[in-house]
Protein backbone atom coordinates (compact mmCIF):
# COMPACT_ATOMS: atom_id res chain seq x y z
CA UNK A 1 0.00 0.00 0.00
CA UNK A 2 2.98 2.58 0.78
CA UNK A 3 4.76 1.38 -2.37
CA UNK A 4 1.83 2.06 -4.33
CA UNK A 5 0.83 5.74 -2.99
CA UNK A 6 4.32 6.82 -3.77
CA UNK A 7 3.91 5.52 -7.65
CA UNK A 8 2.56 8.62 -9.91
CA UNK A 9 -1.27 8.67 -10.59
CA UNK A 10 -2.64 6.60 -13.49
CA UNK A 11 -2.85 8.75 -16.81
CA UNK A 12 -6.51 7.41 -16.28
CA UNK A 13 -7.00 8.64 -13.23
CA UNK A 14 -4.79 11.80 -14.03
CA UNK A 15 -6.96 12.48 -17.15
CA UNK A 16 -10.67 12.00 -14.49
CA UNK A 17 -9.10 14.47 -12.12
CA UNK A 18 -8.28 17.89 -13.40
CA UNK A 19 -7.04 19.09 -10.14
CA UNK A 20 -4.07 16.08 -9.51
CA UNK A 21 -3.14 17.03 -13.52
CA UNK A 22 -2.90 20.68 -12.31
CA UNK A 23 -1.20 19.55 -8.97
CA UNK A 24 1.37 17.65 -10.79
CA UNK A 25 2.35 19.89 -13.65
CA UNK A 26 2.62 22.50 -10.74
CA UNK A 27 5.36 19.92 -8.97
CA UNK A 28 7.12 19.12 -12.39
CA UNK A 29 7.23 23.34 -12.64
CA UNK A 30 8.83 23.65 -9.22
CA UNK A 31 11.30 21.00 -9.62
CA UNK A 32 12.42 21.88 -12.81
CA UNK A 33 12.94 25.58 -11.30
CA UNK A 34 14.73 24.22 -8.36
CA UNK A 35 17.59 22.34 -10.04
CA UNK A 36 19.63 25.11 -10.92
CA UNK A 37 19.51 26.14 -7.50
CA UNK A 38 20.21 23.29 -6.04
CA UNK A 39 23.50 23.31 -8.84
CA UNK A 40 24.32 26.42 -7.63
CA UNK A 41 24.04 25.64 -3.59
CA UNK A 42 26.66 22.80 -4.18
CA UNK A 43 29.02 25.33 -5.80
CA UNK A 44 28.58 27.78 -3.27
CA UNK A 45 28.80 24.86 -0.18
CA UNK A 46 31.90 23.59 -2.21
CA UNK A 47 33.84 26.82 -2.15
CA UNK A 48 32.70 27.75 1.33
CA UNK A 49 34.48 24.09 2.02
CA UNK A 50 37.35 25.39 0.12
CA UNK A 51 37.12 28.57 2.23
CA UNK A 52 37.38 26.98 5.52
CA UNK A 53 40.10 24.82 4.48
CA UNK A 54 41.76 28.23 3.67
CA UNK A 55 41.05 29.67 6.56
CA UNK A 56 42.09 26.76 8.85
CA UNK A 57 45.43 26.71 7.08
CA UNK A 58 46.09 30.19 7.44
CA UNK A 59 45.16 29.75 11.18
CA UNK A 60 47.76 27.46 11.79
CA UNK A 61 49.98 29.56 10.16
CA UNK A 62 48.96 32.88 12.09
CA UNK A 63 49.88 30.44 15.36
CA UNK A 64 53.42 29.50 13.82
CA UNK A 65 53.71 33.21 13.31
CA UNK A 66 52.56 34.13 17.04
CA UNK A 67 54.89 31.34 18.34
CA UNK A 68 57.95 32.53 16.55
CA UNK A 69 57.26 35.94 17.30
CA UNK A 70 57.20 34.89 20.94
CA UNK A 71 60.29 33.25 20.57
CA UNK A 72 61.89 35.76 18.93
CA UNK A 73 60.77 38.42 21.65
CA UNK A 74 62.32 36.08 24.08
CA UNK A 75 65.28 36.15 22.72
CA UNK A 76 65.79 39.65 22.47
CA UNK A 77 64.86 40.21 25.95
CA UNK A 78 67.20 37.82 26.42
CA UNK A 79 70.04 39.62 24.83
CA UNK A 80 68.72 42.97 26.40
CA UNK A 81 69.72 41.12 29.63
CA UNK A 82 72.83 40.05 29.03
CA UNK A 83 73.92 43.46 27.24
CA UNK A 84 72.99 45.08 30.81
CA UNK A 85 74.76 42.14 32.53
CA UNK A 86 77.89 42.80 30.17
CA UNK A 87 77.39 46.90 30.79
CA UNK A 88 77.19 45.98 34.47
CA UNK A 89 80.52 44.09 34.38
CA UNK A 90 82.39 46.34 31.96
CA UNK A 91 81.48 49.04 34.16
CA UNK A 92 82.48 46.90 37.63
CA UNK A 93 85.99 45.87 35.80
CA UNK A 94 86.89 49.56 34.55
CA UNK A 95 86.10 50.67 38.66
CA UNK A 96 88.20 47.91 39.71
CA UNK A 97 90.78 49.08 37.24
CA UNK A 98 90.64 52.29 38.01
CA UNK A 99 90.36 52.29 41.58
CA UNK A 100 89.89 48.91 43.65
CA UNK A 101 87.50 49.09 46.13
CA UNK A 102 88.50 48.33 49.66
CA UNK A 103 87.96 46.77 52.89
CA UNK A 104 87.37 49.18 55.82
CA UNK A 105 86.83 48.08 59.32
CA UNK A 106 86.76 51.18 60.99
CA UNK A 107 85.15 54.54 60.60
CA UNK A 108 86.30 56.34 57.87
CA UNK A 109 87.76 59.53 59.74
CA UNK A 110 90.93 59.62 60.56
CA UNK A 111 92.53 59.38 64.09
CA UNK A 112 94.65 62.49 65.07
CA UNK A 113 97.25 59.42 65.43
CA UNK A 114 96.98 58.41 62.34
CA UNK A 115 96.72 61.90 60.38
CA UNK A 116 100.69 62.31 62.07
CA UNK A 117 101.61 59.20 61.01
CA UNK A 118 100.37 59.73 57.34
CA UNK A 119 101.87 63.22 57.03
CA UNK A 120 105.57 62.00 57.98
CA UNK A 121 105.31 59.04 55.62
CA UNK A 122 104.09 61.67 52.74
CA UNK A 123 107.41 63.59 53.58
CA UNK A 124 109.67 60.19 53.66
CA UNK A 125 107.92 59.19 50.88
CA UNK A 126 108.33 62.57 48.58
CA UNK A 127 112.08 62.54 49.31
CA UNK A 128 112.40 58.58 48.69
CA UNK A 129 113.64 58.18 45.18
CA UNK A 130 112.62 54.70 45.81
CA UNK A 131 108.56 55.89 45.88
CA UNK A 132 106.33 54.05 43.37
CA UNK A 133 103.80 56.72 42.06
CA UNK A 134 101.70 56.17 39.08
CA UNK A 135 102.28 58.72 36.37
CA UNK A 136 98.89 60.55 36.59
CA UNK A 137 99.64 61.03 40.14
CA UNK A 138 103.28 62.25 39.78
CA UNK A 139 102.12 64.70 36.92
CA UNK A 140 99.45 66.35 39.42
CA UNK A 141 101.70 65.69 42.68
CA UNK A 142 98.99 64.68 44.54
CA UNK A 143 99.04 64.59 48.52
CA UNK A 144 97.51 61.94 49.64
CA UNK A 145 96.89 62.39 52.62
CA UNK A 146 95.31 65.31 51.93
CA UNK A 147 93.19 63.64 48.73
CA UNK A 148 89.93 62.05 48.45
CA UNK A 149 88.15 59.84 45.55
CA UNK A 150 84.45 61.09 44.38
CA UNK A 151 83.04 57.84 42.33
CA UNK A 152 80.15 57.63 40.30
CA UNK A 153 80.07 61.36 39.41
CA UNK A 154 77.64 62.11 36.44
CA UNK A 155 78.67 63.70 33.62
CA UNK A 156 75.66 65.58 33.84
CA UNK A 157 76.66 67.22 36.83
CA UNK A 158 79.58 68.65 35.98
CA UNK A 159 79.05 71.27 33.03
CA UNK A 160 82.37 72.13 30.80
CA UNK A 161 84.29 69.61 33.17
CA UNK A 162 84.49 71.99 36.06
CA UNK A 163 85.11 69.32 38.99
CA UNK A 164 86.13 72.48 41.16
CA UNK A 165 82.26 73.29 41.19
CA UNK A 166 80.84 69.51 41.39
CA UNK A 167 82.99 69.24 44.46
CA UNK A 168 81.57 72.29 45.89
CA UNK A 169 77.81 71.27 45.04
CA UNK A 170 78.75 68.16 47.26
CA UNK A 171 80.19 70.42 49.94
CA UNK A 172 77.11 72.44 49.91
CA UNK A 173 74.85 69.11 50.05
CA UNK A 174 77.00 68.12 53.02
CA UNK A 175 76.33 71.54 54.96
CA UNK A 176 80.01 72.08 54.52
CA UNK A 177 81.94 75.48 54.67
CA UNK A 178 84.03 74.84 51.83
CA UNK A 179 85.33 77.48 49.23
CA UNK A 180 87.29 76.93 46.09
CA UNK A 181 90.23 77.95 47.97
CA UNK A 182 89.96 75.02 50.21
CA UNK A 183 90.58 72.75 47.22
CA UNK A 184 93.91 72.94 45.54
CA UNK A 185 92.98 70.14 42.80
CA UNK A 186 90.30 68.31 41.51
CA UNK A 187 91.30 66.27 38.13
CA UNK A 188 89.55 63.72 36.34
CA UNK A 189 90.53 60.35 37.11
CA UNK A 190 92.27 58.73 33.44
CA UNK A 191 90.03 55.99 32.33
CA UNK A 192 92.25 53.76 30.37
CA UNK A 193 89.77 51.25 29.98
CA UNK A 194 87.24 52.70 28.67
CA UNK A 195 89.78 54.63 26.51
CA UNK A 196 91.12 50.93 25.21
CA UNK A 197 87.53 50.25 23.81
CA UNK A 198 86.70 54.35 22.74
CA UNK A 199 84.01 54.15 24.89
CA UNK A 200 82.59 57.08 26.81
CA UNK A 201 81.84 56.60 30.49
CA UNK A 202 78.03 57.96 32.00
CA UNK A 203 80.31 58.42 35.34
CA UNK A 204 83.76 59.80 35.94
CA UNK A 205 85.95 59.45 38.70
CA UNK A 206 87.70 62.63 40.42
CA UNK A 207 90.76 62.88 42.48
CA UNK A 208 90.21 65.97 44.97
CA UNK A 209 93.24 66.98 47.22
CA UNK A 210 92.21 69.59 49.62
CA UNK A 211 94.71 72.05 50.99
CA UNK A 212 94.04 70.56 54.51
CA UNK A 213 93.16 67.26 56.16
CA UNK A 214 90.44 68.61 58.27
CA UNK A 215 88.62 69.15 54.54
CA UNK A 216 89.07 66.32 53.33
CA UNK A 217 88.03 64.74 57.11
CA UNK A 218 84.66 66.56 57.08
CA UNK A 219 84.24 65.05 53.93
CA UNK A 220 85.00 61.81 55.00
CA UNK A 221 82.19 62.18 57.72
CA UNK A 222 79.50 63.79 56.24
CA UNK A 223 79.42 61.81 53.15
CA UNK A 224 76.05 59.68 54.00
CA UNK A 225 74.29 63.17 53.79
CA UNK A 226 74.88 62.75 50.12
CA UNK A 227 72.41 59.70 50.23
CA UNK A 228 69.22 62.06 51.16
CA UNK A 229 69.78 64.12 47.65
CA UNK A 230 68.65 62.47 44.24
CA UNK A 231 70.99 64.11 42.18
CA UNK A 232 74.54 62.68 44.41
CA UNK A 233 72.65 59.54 46.04
CA UNK A 234 74.95 56.99 43.88
CA UNK A 235 78.18 59.37 44.66
CA UNK A 236 80.55 57.43 46.88
CA UNK A 237 83.75 59.35 48.52
CA UNK A 238 86.24 57.02 49.97
CA UNK A 239 90.04 57.80 51.28
CA UNK A 240 92.23 57.43 48.15
CA UNK A 241 94.95 54.98 48.01
CA UNK A 242 98.02 54.71 45.71
CA UNK A 243 98.95 51.40 43.73
CA UNK A 244 101.74 50.58 45.97
CA UNK A 245 99.51 50.94 49.20
CA UNK A 246 96.89 49.01 47.45
CA UNK A 247 99.52 46.39 47.16
CA UNK A 248 100.58 46.18 50.36
CA UNK A 249 97.35 46.35 52.21
CA UNK A 250 96.64 43.54 50.27
CA UNK A 251 99.61 41.75 51.69
CA UNK A 252 98.60 42.73 55.27
CA UNK A 253 95.30 40.97 55.11
CA UNK A 254 96.99 37.83 55.85
CA UNK A 255 97.78 39.22 59.83
CA UNK A 256 93.73 38.84 60.24
CA UNK A 257 94.57 34.65 59.68
CA UNK A 258 97.44 35.59 62.44
CA UNK A 259 95.29 36.69 65.05
CA UNK A 260 94.99 40.46 64.47
CA UNK A 261 91.32 41.98 64.61
CA UNK A 262 91.37 43.98 61.53
CA UNK A 263 93.66 45.97 58.32
CA UNK A 264 92.62 48.83 57.19
CA UNK A 265 94.10 52.09 55.11
CA UNK A 266 93.70 55.52 55.53
CA UNK A 267 95.57 58.43 54.45
CA UNK A 268 97.84 56.52 52.36
CA UNK A 269 98.60 54.11 54.71
CA UNK A 270 98.25 51.05 55.96
CA UNK A 271 97.39 50.27 59.42
CA UNK A 272 96.25 47.39 61.20
CA UNK A 273 95.03 46.76 65.02
CA UNK A 274 95.47 43.75 67.49
CA UNK A 275 91.72 44.17 69.39
CA UNK A 276 88.86 46.46 68.91
CA UNK A 277 89.30 47.99 71.91
CA UNK A 278 89.68 51.91 71.36
CA UNK A 279 92.75 51.04 73.83
CA UNK A 280 94.69 49.29 70.75
CA UNK A 281 96.71 51.91 69.24
CA UNK A 282 96.62 51.13 65.18
CA UNK A 283 100.21 50.00 63.79
CA UNK A 284 101.64 51.87 60.87
CA UNK A 285 102.36 48.63 57.96
CA UNK A 286 105.52 50.15 55.85
CA UNK A 287 106.96 47.18 54.17
CA UNK A 288 105.80 43.34 53.63
CA UNK A 289 108.94 42.40 55.33
CA UNK A 290 107.09 44.45 58.46
CA UNK A 291 103.55 41.81 57.42
CA UNK A 292 105.88 39.13 57.63
CA UNK A 293 107.73 39.87 60.99
CA UNK A 294 104.15 40.44 62.57
CA UNK A 295 103.49 37.35 61.61
CA UNK A 296 105.63 35.49 63.50
CA UNK A 297 105.08 37.19 66.64
CA UNK A 298 101.10 36.86 67.10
Amino acid sequence: MDSLSHQRPSESTISENPEIRKYILELESAVRNYMPYEKSYRELDTKYLDVQEDLYAATIQNNEYKLQIKALENENSKLRQENITLRNTIESLEQAIAEPQMERTDNDAPTARELQQAQNKSSRSSSSSSSVESVNDAAENINYANSILVKNVPKKLMPQEDTKKAILALAKCMNLQVTEMDISNAIIKERKFYERLNMQPKKLILIVEFRNQKTKVDFLKHKEKLKTNTSFKDIEITDYVSEDIYNLYQYAKVLKSHGYNSVYWRNNCVYVKKTRSTNSQPILIESQNQVDVLKSLK
